[in-house]
Parts: structure tokens; C-alpha cells; sequence
């Protein structure tokens, strides 16, 4: 008896945030947490703080991103 043909319902919400934990900046651009700390110490990748949070704007990301050669 054939099996029954399985459907796999996935729903993917847009990404619309402005601002990125410094982890989710990595995992955005496929690097280490600590790669992306050392972009920052560097002054590749600009930071922002709000209260206690650091965060990156994903404008900045994408703008280190299109520096890259």
C-alpha cells in the first residue's frame, strides 16, 4: 500500500529589524561570535550602545559586508 505524501508547512517571518545583537550580527554574516568582537575592537563594524545593550545597525552590516573584496 503506498504511503501518503507528507507536507511540510514552514513559515518564515521577514527579518525587518533595524538593530542586531552583536550574536545575531555574526550568525547573519556566518561568523564567530568572537570574529565579530574583533571586527568591532577593530573598527570594521561600528557599535552602538542603549542602556547596556550593544547593538549593530543592519545598515552597517550590510555596508562591512559590501567593503569586502
Amino acid at each position: 500500500m503506498p504511503q501518503p505524501e507528507q507536507v511540510l508547512d514552514i513559515t518564515v517571518a521577514p527579518d525587518d529589524g533595524l538593530l542586531l545583537s552583536i550574536p545575531e550580527a555574526a550568525h547573519r554574516i556566518g561568523i564567530s561570535r568572537s570574529q565579530m568582537y574583533n571586527l568591532i575592537a577593530a573598527g570594521q563594524v561600528p557599535v552602538m550602545h542603549i542602556g547596556r545593550s550593544a547593538k549593530i545597525r543592519t545598515n552597517a552590516l550590510a555596508a562591512f559586508v559590501e567593503g569586502l573584496p
